[in-house]
Formats: C-alpha cells, structure tokens, sequence
C-alpha cells in the first residue's frame, strides 16, 4: 500500500515525465514508419502520419500505428508489475508509470472511436458495415489492457478519500496535456513558430520543448520518490 503526499518537485517531476513519455509515444511511431517506408512522414505533437504513398506500397506499415501504444502499454504493464513487487522504490514509481502514460485518454480516445488502437483496425479491417464492430473490438482491447493497472493501482492508494487521489492522477494529467501540447504548443506550430521540420520530419518546436522536457526532468527525477509518504 501507498500513502501518497502531494508535494511541488514530485509532481513537477510527474509532470514532465508525462511529456517525455508522450513524446516517446510519437517517437515510437515515427521511427517504426521510417523503418518501413524509407522517409519522414509529417508530425506535430500528438499526430503523426507517414510519407506519402508508404502505405498504399507497403500495407505493412500500418504497424507503425500499433507500435506506439504497444510501447505505452507494455510501460504501463511494467509499472503495475513494479506495483505489485516488494521494492518500495519501484512500488512508487510503478504507479507513477502506470498514470503518467495517460491510460485514460486511450480509454476516452477508443470509446468516441479515435486513438491508434482503433484507427488502425479500421485500416487493417475497414468495412463500412464494420465499423461498429470495429469500434466496439478496439474498445475492448484498450479497456483490457488498462483496467487491469488501473485496479492495481486503485488497490495500492493507502490514503483516506482515495477516490480522489485516483480519479486526480487519472483526469487531471489528461487535462494537463490538453491544455499544454493541443491547445498550447500545437497552437504555435500552426501559427507557423518553428514549425520547419529539421530532424526526422520533427519541427524544430517540438525537438526544443522534447530538450527542455529533459534538462527540467534531469534535475527532478530523483523528488519522483518523494510522492510516496515515508511510513
């Protein structure tokens, strides 16, 4: 169990490592595309695509969808296994692996029938008279690979009212996100601020927020452990 403490540096460190891990996300996708089709695709901070006419040459490459929440979730998974181990070091730090990946915005993303998970089946198995079907079985995939992290980690709140600690890691991270990397930084790309794609089809936006992500991270990493209240 897990008496979690809200303090500054651990939950600036949480934050921070939350944008790394999504932009690892995106790395994941980019990088998979070009190991399939040889070039850069275009790519903001939370969408991606690859070169035009890879995918209509090499069906294959429809991998590169499923390459990126198969990296969240199987970071998610190891969370909950460190969760459930005996390390109290490594209990912490699972969960704050298992919330900082975001497990609900790939919930909230499948269930209005967007998100990688069911994109790509639509792509793999598209069929207008499908797509229900399609959306209900990407749905259910997403749900089985989350909920079973998500109740670890429910499990593991030691503190009282721990609905609201839950429900704040689970919503809140999300909400960050939102207002930082949608609203926030994809709006400058779209007014055109280092917008010019320079390494890896990556605007320059997006490559100074991923270094800045990592020299704050750097100097925080070590309060992550400090959300656990020492008992």
């Amino acid at each position: 169990m897990i008496t979690l403490q809200l303090k500054p540096r651990p939950l600036i460190a949480f934050f921070f490592l939350m944008l790394l891990l999504g932009e690892m996300h995106e790395l994941v996708h980019i990088f998979t595309g070009y190991s399939f089709c040889g070039c850069w695709g275009v790519r903001d901070f939370n969408v991606w695509g690859l070169c035009e006419g890879c995918r209509d040459e090499k069906p294959w490459s429809i991998i590169a969808t499923f390459a990126g929440p198969i990296f969240t979730f199987g970071l998610i998974w190891l969370g909950r296994s460190w969760l459930l181990g005996a390390d109290t070091r490594k209990q912490i730090l699972g969960f704050i692996l298992i919330f900082a990946n975001l497990p609900f915005a790939r919930i909230l993303t499948a269930f209005l029938g967007g998100g990688d998970e069911v994109y790509g089946l639509h792509v793999v198995f598209g069929n207008e008279h499908n797509r229900d079907l399609i959306h209900f079985v990407g749905l259910a995939i997403v749900l089985a690979a989350a909920i079973p992290p998500l109740i670890t980690a429910w499990k593991a709140i030691a503190n009282p009212y721990r609905w609201l600690y839950f429900i704040g890691f689970l919503i809140l991270p999300m909400l960050l996100a939102m207002l930082v990397i949608f609203m926030g930084l994809n709006g400058l790309l779209q007014q055109g601020v280092l917008a010019e794609p320079w390494i890896w089809g990556t605007p320059a936006l997006v490559t100074l927020h991923t270094i800045v992500v990592i020299i704050v991270l750097s100097l925080t990493y070590q309060y992550l452990v400090e959300l656990r209240k020492n008992e």
